[in-house]
């Protein structure tokens, strides 16, 4: 059987493992929710990102679209001979 100061060292050291496991917990949940920030971050400039290429791609079409109008507006007048 153990002595009341053995005890009391065990109880002591327990607690100091209790601590420990405490402060790590900590860091991994501080962790955790440094990363949920940065992926919420990363998300919200992807959709950014997604968002002109949308307009990037839209303003292709439109490009596309003004280069047919004026090469068959070319290609009219100069049947016409103008």
């Amino acid at each position: 059987m153990k002595s009341s100061s053995e005890l009391s060292q065990d109880i002591a050291n327990a607690e100091q493992e209790e601590m420990k496991a405490i402060k790590s917990l900590a860091t991994v949940s501080a962790a955790i929710q440094q990363y949920k920030r940065d992926i919420l971050e990363i998300r919200l400039k992807m959709k950014d990102l997604e968002i002109a290429e949308d307009k990037g791609k839209l303003n292709i079409k439109e490009l596309k679209l003004a280069v047919s109008t004026l090469t068959k507006s070319f290609w009219n007048t100069k049947n016409q001979g103008l």
